[in-house]
């Protein structure tokens, strides 16, 4: 109610209820989805709060676009951000429950001090390290771009304080990637590492730098290619069909879980297309509704999502939602692309970074 009264009085004051952006269009129908999503709803204690985060993110939105405007605006909105993410590893890490999955990482893991802290309002008893792996997938590849892009010209000394704390969220963040041992994370990383490099690649001019991205580029392919051709179709179909117990990257019996909530997921969205199952809701309907394998998601599991973003956006507000929220992920890398290609050394490293985090971060959430 608060933030209402705000936008209606800025509103009647500025004559501007909303900012003009590329994303308007799509935001509209995003938002006229969230009240069918909670009208819907069966669970009203798990939809209420995602509703009340759809709403946040849409003010925090309303406000990035007014300060963006304007380089100095744009520069507070960074140390917010960075700011913001910062917080979410530091909160996130000591109310986490590090569990070794991955043999290598196990005596680090055994460093790290268990869940400190309890959160208000969460669901399971810890954050999961894989939400943090989520988080760490956009600014990752930001961190990385910003360092790769940085103006190494005449008045680079004085800039040596801002370059080495930008290497310092890069080592952190990727090290604390590293570390969640979330292998979707690990995924969007090596993903969010090659987007960043392919799209300096494509806007840069003839140099040494832009011919440096391209040998890194051309090597992982190679790499990529021998890998996947050694193992094969048959190698991918076995993988698929009977995962691995145990590889050099730990357990993969996830994916049998995964595989079987994916399945479900997709039966909801046939029987509610139109306004998805309710925010949140799936978590409930998929135990009313369907009959999950037990040997493959345990009754005592809380399906808190669908394990694949485009799934749940789908569960969460239907396909009109779902189509809302592919419009504004377009629309997002055609303006990350445009502004990369003006050359500003500020927004160029910025748009770059953003868009890579992006690829990274739905990588990671499918």
């Amino acid at each position: 109610m608060t933030l209402t009264a705000v936008w209606l009085l800025r509103w009647a004051l500025h004559r501007k209820p909303w900012p003009l952006t590329p994303f308007n269009g799509a935001l509209l129908l995003f938002a006229l989805m969230v009240p069918a999503a909670l009208q819907v709803s069966v669970v009203p204690e798990f939809t209420i709060p995602k509703t009340c985060g759809l709403i946040l993110g849409l003010a925090t939105f309303r406000i990035v676009s007014w300060l963006a405007r304007e380089h100095r605006g744009l520069q507070w909105a960074l140390i917010f951000l960075w700011g913001l993410g910062v917080g979410i590893l530091l909160i996130g890490g000591i109310a986490a429950r590090w569990n070794a999955k991955v043999d290598f990482l196990a005596p680090y893991i055994s460093l790290i001090p268990q869940t400190l802290i309890q959160l208000p309002e969460l669901a399971a008893d810890a954050v999961h390290p894989n939400q943090i792996a989520g988080v760490l997938t956009i600014y990752f590849p930001l961190a990385l771009s910003l360092v790769f892009g940085w103006p190494y010209g005449k008045p680079f000394l004085r800039q040596i304080p801002a370059l080495l704390l930008i290497l310092a969220l890069l080592i952190v963040m990727g090290g604390a990637l590293l570390l969640t041992q979330s292998r979707s994370g690990w995924m969007g990383g090596v993903i969010g590492i090659v987007a960043v490099l392919a799209l300096w690649g494509g806007v840069l001019s003839r140099s040494l730098r832009k011919w440096t991205v391209w040998g890194v580029l051309g090597v992982l392919v190679v790499i990529s290619s021998v890998w996947m051709i050694r193992i094969g179709p048959e190698g991918f179909a076995r993988f698929w069909e009977d995962p691995a117990e145990a590889t050099v990257v730990g357990s993969l019996n996830t994916l049998v879980f995964r595989q079987e909530v994916w399945y479900w997921a997709l039966y909801a969205i046939q029987d509610f297309p139109f306004t998805g199952c309710g925010l949140g809701a799936f978590r409930q309907v998929a135990r009313i509704l369907y009959p999950l394998d037990p040997l493959k998601v345990s009754p005592g599991y809380d399906i808190a999502h669908a394990h694949n973003i485009f799934l749940q956006t789908a569960l969460d507000l239907g396909i009109p939602g779902l189509i809302a929220y592919l419009a504004l992920l377009m629309v997002a890398g055609a303006v990350c692309w445009r502004v990369a290609q003006r050359g500003d050394p500020l927004t160029r490293p910025l748009a770059i970074g953003l868009a890579a985090g992006l690829l990274a971060l739905h990588t990671y959430g499918m």
